[in-house]
């Protein structure tokens, strides 16, 4: 299968990635990541943004130049930067230009940082967005952030909301304990027609319909396959599979791991977008220094975004860990996930469990396929599917 992948949102301006920045546009580029977008978060880093964008699709331009004859001619694409004019039938559907990585720009003010605006941010902030084609972001509300002032958030988030709106530019947004004044906003508010990105989301289940209903996209960060961040793994499984992008939030992933003073990583994903995010952050996490091994069941993903250490089981989705209710294999799979994490002689190592889901391998053909079901299979599915969100829900509340 061939993969392309996007990173919904990082901040690769972040100067704490300026050592490494060369060598992960490298990394990007030779594994096929096909585009991502680079989120400015106040006026002081915009221009850091805008350099990156000019400086990084010039050269991919450059690059691409010089493999079409010497008669084409360069024109601007609908993402930044400038591709060959040749026949659009040649490019991706979203203007990418196939091979290349593209860097997309994103400028807004960061509700973290409203404060520090100045008198004339709105007018920096437009200048920004007309420089070269972009998005708005990172914008949005956070009531966890310390001496958070709610009224300035909102004033600085609608105004953008508004902007974005008015020139149909997709939002990525920032939310954080305020998940209830974000869907009357975004109600009450003109929204852009093209969407717009709940990054890294983390509101209830229960809020994925509506907020979709109003024009959302849903990003699912590699932390969330973190053991604590059940509750939003669920979430997700809510999510609209036209709906669902990934991101690597990169740096930040990496500050919360050494806050915590991590030196091992074990991650376990659980869906494909999970299994893609998760082998994306893993080599962000080596690249600085911590260890880590993927625990999963979609070789042909994880292994084509270069896991460095990789236990694969031949489970379905969503078994990464092992045997549902098998305390005994799970034990076994973290243990052999171990050993990889300890063993591995060379980077990019596969090791497979030898625990096998079924005798017969027919399984394959069988597990979940709606088609071999009988109505009563599938109307008993969804009784136990909605018993379980009732369940979780319950849980939720009592630790509200």
């Amino acid at each position: 299968m061939n993969f392309r992948l996007y990173d919904a949102h990082n901040h690769l301006q972040d100067e704490r990635l300026a050592p490494h920045r060369e060598a992960i546009l490298a990394a990007l580029q030779s594994e096929g990541v096909a585009g991502m977008v680079v989120n400015g978060s106040c006026e002081a880093d915009w221009p850091e943004v805008l350099a990156l964008a000019r400086r990084f699709n010039t050269r991919v331009a450059a690059d691409v130049s010089r493999r079409i004859p010497s008669e084409a001619k360069l024109a601007p694409t609908n993402v930044g930067g400038y591709a060959p004019s040749v026949d659009r039938s040649e490019l991706e559907p979203s203007g990418l230009v196939p091979g290349h990585l593209m860097l997309i720009p994103s400028f807004g003010y960061h509700p973290w940082y409203v404060k520090e605006r100045s008198p004339d941010w709105q007018q920096a902030l437009v200048r920004h967005l007309e420089a070269v084609p972009s998005a708005v972001g990172e914008v949005g509300i956070d009531r966890w952030v310390k001496d958070y002032d709610l009224e300035q958030q909102q004033e600085v988030f609608v105004w953008q909301l508004r902007l974005a709106a008015e020139r149909n530019l997709p939002v990525s947004i920032h939310c954080l304990q305020a998940w209830g004044t974000l869907l009357d906003t975004l109600r009450a508010e003109p929204r852009p027609r093209c969407g717009f990105l709940l990054h890294s989301y983390g509101g209830a289940l229960e809020l994925v319909a509506p907020l979709a209903e109003l024009g959302a996209y849903f990003s699912l960060p590699g932390y969330f396959a973190h053991g604590r961040k059940t509750r939003q793994r669920e979430a997700f499984r809510q999510v609209p599979s036209d709906r669902l992008l990934i991101e690597t939030d990169a740096p930040d992933i990496l500050a919360r791991c050494q806050a915590d003073g991590v030196d091992v990583a074990v991650l376990v994903p659980n869906c494909p977008v999970c299994h893609q995010t998760s082998t994306l952050v893993a080599r962000h996490l080596e690249a600085n220094g911590i260890s880590t091994v993927v625990m999963g069941v979609a070789k042909d993903i994880v292994e084509h975004a270069a896991a460095p250490r990789f236990l694969y089981s031949d489970f379905p989705l969503g078994n990464s860990a092992g045997r549902p209710h098998d305390p005994d294999s799970q034990a076994l799979t973290l243990e052999l996930a171990l050993q990889v994490l300890e063993a591995a002689p060379f980077a990019r190592t596969t090791a497979q469990s030898p625990l096998r889901w079924a005798a017969d391998a027919a399984w394959k053909f069988t597990y979940n396929n709606i088609a071999a079901m009988s109505a009563d299979e599938l109307a008993r599915r969804r009784a136990e599917f909605d018993r379980q969100k009732e369940l979780a829900r319950a849980n939720r509340v009592v630790a509200a």
